[in-house]
């Protein structure tokens, strides 16, 4: 899926995964984001359905609301 979105429209994954990382810092008080969280974002980005089964409280919204970190030109609507 990342060599079709580099393909397609010239998606980075290294820099759209750092960028992520260092927004998810900058918004969230210095915390860093678990990887996990990073790769659903990922997923999400370049096209892909996910699942994310995690304890209450683990944050399993942060990747549905992470992609707005670099695409905020679009709207998103989460029902979690």
């Amino acid at each position: 899926a990342r060599e079709a979105a580099k393909a397609s429209r010239g998606y980075d994954s290294d820099a759209t995964r750092q960028r992520l990382e260092d927004t998810f810092r900058q918004r969230m008080g210095g915390k860093v984001p678990h990887q996990w969280q990073v790769d659903v974002t990922e997923a999400l980005l370049v096209g892909l359905d996910c699942t994310v089964i995690a304890g209450t409280g683990s944050g399993k919204t942060m990747p549905f609301v992470m992609p707005t970190f670099v695409e905020a030109e679009k709207i998103y609507f989460i029902i979690s």
